[in-house]
């Protein structure tokens, strides 16, 4: 089913806010607009347009990658260009940027203000892109030094029954990697493996 005009700006008022109530005042709904944004949010052809949406507008894995990897490399002699005062006949640098929109920089501005100077730009910074491309990259590893009070071991508690549970688990593990018949029922050694009870005298008399 087609969109209505406002269910169309309501999506993309949605899209903006993602709040719903204001979403469907922008859209026209004057009365009772908080019910008639969630009303509007339950309709099968209203939650298919701002998925659609979302795909249309989000970036891909490798769109982010790019996008940092060009605020990364991001050079402010991209923003300026050198002119000469008509006045005092010195050249000076100013911002530029048409020759910025020439080289396809204008993604990389963070802010853009007006002073008493002329245009100030700030770039996105090319430090905190950088650390974010080397966790995507898994260039840095994180590492937690866990100790107990005082810098000494950690406390590990055991009760009784979960140190005989470990113990019985650890004795049935090796009664397992014995060879057949070297334990005996009690997973004691077998009579076969056990030294004679006299010394060399005994055993040839």
């Amino acid at each position: 089913m087609a969109l209505s005009n406002r269910q169309r700006v309501f999506v993309e008022e949605y899209l903006h806010s993602w709040n719903a109530s204001e979403a469907a005042r922008k859209a026209g709904y004057k009365t009772k607009a908080a019910v008639a944004g969630s009303r509007l949010l339950t309709k099968a052809n209203v939650q298919a347009a701002i998925e659609a949406r979302i795909s249309e507008i989000k970036m891909r894995a490798d769109e982010v990658l790019s996008r940092l990897a060009d605020q990364a490399r991001s050079d402010m002699g991209d923003f300026v260009a050198s002119r000469r005062d008509p006045l005092t006949k010195k050249r000076e640098l100013v911002i530029d940027l048409a020759r910025a929109r020439r080289k396809r920089k204008l993604h990389l501005i963070k802010s853009l203000s007006e002073t008493k100077e002329g245009l100030k730009v700030e770039l996105y910074s090319a430090q905190e892109a950088l650390a974010l491309l080397g966790k995507a990259h898994r260039l840095f590893v994180d590492k937690q030094e866990i100790s107990g009070p005082d810098g000494g071991p950690v406390p590990v508690k055991i009760d009784d029954e979960q140190y005989h549970r470990a113990m019985a688990t650890l004795a049935d593990a090796i009664r397992a990697a014995l060879p057949a018949g070297n334990a005996g029922p009690s997973g004691a050694v077998g009579a076969s493996e056990q030294a004679p009870v006299g010394g060399a005298d005994d055993a040839s008399g």
